[in-house]
């Protein structure tokens, strides 16, 4: 399997239904825009759970970003819309129960299995809180976007009423237009809260690499000048195009550093003992980096041959036939990661979760929350007569078959 570089891109989002607002819905995905039109039915593939007319449309309340794998966002996905059952929570931090349901089958053996609990706004705006403070997920660059001024007023709640514990910072993008900016203010609780103001929301959000593209041409400008360079940290000399290389995206600067010197020096005197870093400033111009927006060019530059390719390309426009609406049209939309499940996937390297439990026998459906939505191939379909109507193709979401409640 080829290396790919890391996502440009990738997101959790909480979907809720604009027609009943009790029904959300959980998933992940590398393009919101693409995604949300999906799941409304306005474009095709979506998942089989939003696919219910009655429904429709969906709006994305809030989203996740940050993460740097595909498989980090399904896992981050998995313990959100399982909080019950996932081992990143501590049992003594959990907020939502565990509880389990008794099924007796026509043989008379009874059958446990766990019982999925239905859980309103107001119990998954905690549990996310909740996930973003764990130390699994506590280093990790993720920021949060709300488009939706009730549900940040409920997020706004929940942070009041977990207290001044919160000891993690964490970046949150307000679009709710002009008129409904929600001042920083507002906020009581120790986060530092960035407000920003998008004409156009979940429109204006860009999922390509070409907000890279100055960095890696930096990057690519100083591998072609010399074959040999030198680290701005340890003063010795580095082969640019066989060695690990971080460089700095200021233009004035673009000082070249050995990976391994530059996570040294931003992790400092670091008490944790942590791996990777999260920011530190640059050995030359001093200036505050992100170290997974270094990473993410070195990848990119590295494994991204096609990629980069795409990015150097002139960005063509198009206007769209309705409304008259011009937008900005990647050359890889069609191309971009697919978001139905990869079954050459384990279980184990998605989510890493115990198989809690052993009895077996139920549907897959039921049992998803054990196994995981890549454990196996769909079981084979029935050959149709030729002669009936062929069903509109529905693309599986990657949360498998569980992640929306719908409140009759």
């Amino acid at each position: 399997m080829d290396a790919k570089p890391i996502p440009a891109f990738y997101c959790c989002y909480l979907l809720r239904s604009t027609v009943r607002h009790a029904s959300l819905y959980i998933g992940s995905t590398p393009n919101p825009k693409r995604r949300l039109a999906q799941h409304n039915g306005l474009s095709k593939g979506g998942a089989v759970r939003t696919s219910r007319t009655g429904l429709r449309p969906w709006e994305m309340t809030c989203i996740v970003t940050g993460f740097p794998s595909r498989i980090a966002a399904l896992q981050f996905e998995w313990a959100w819309k399982n909080s019950h059952l996932t081992r990143k929570i501590p049992d003594e931090q959990r907020i939502t129960a565990r509880s389990t349901t008794t099924k007796r089958s026509k043989s008379g053996q009874v059958r446990k299995r766990p019982a999925a609990p239905r859980m309103s706004l107001a119990d998954k705006l905690p549990n996310l809180l909740l996930l973003l403070r764990v130390p699994g997920f506590a280093r990790w660059p993720l920021e949060l976007r709300f488009f939706c001024k009730d549900v940040f007023e409920q997020w706004l709640k929940s942070c009041a009423a977990a207290g001044p514990s919160l000891e993690k910072e964490i970046n949150i993008l307000c679009y709710f237009g002009p008129q409904q900016m929600v001042a920083a203010n507002a906020v009581e609780v120790t986060n530092q809260v960035k407000d920003q103001v998008a004409d156009h929301g979940i429109q204006a959000i860009d999922p390509s690499f070409y907000r890279l593209k100055p960095h890696v041409e930096i990057g690519q400008s100083l591998e072609t000048k010399s074959a040999w360079l030198t680290c701005a940290c340890c003063k010795k000399r580095v082969q640019a195009k066989q060695e690990m290389v971080l460089v700095c995206p200021q233009h004035s600067c673009q000082a070249p550093s050995h990976m391994a010197c530059l996570s040294t020096r931003f992790l400092g005197s670091d008490e944790s003992q942590e791996v990777v870093p999260i920011e530190g400033q640059c050995p030359r111009c001093q200036t505050t980096l992100r170290w997974v927006d270094l990473v993410k060019e070195l990848s990119l530059r590295m494994r991204g041959r096609k990629e980069i390719e795409r990015v150097m390309k002139p960005r063509r426009k198009a206007v769209a036939q309705a409304g008259q609406i011009e937008d900005t049209i990647e050359a890889e939309d069609d191309e971009s990661e697919p978001e139905e499940p990869d079954y050459e996937l384990s279980a184990e390297d998605v989510i890493d979760e115990p198989r809690r439990f052993e009895a077996r026998g139920e549907s897959r459906d039921d049992d998803w929350e054990c196994s995981s939505a890549f454990s196996a191939l769909p079981d084979a379909t029935v050959t149709r007569p030729s002669t009936r109507a062929k069903a509109p193709s529905v693309i599986q979401d990657s949360d498998g078959w569980v992640g929306i409640e719908v409140l009759e």
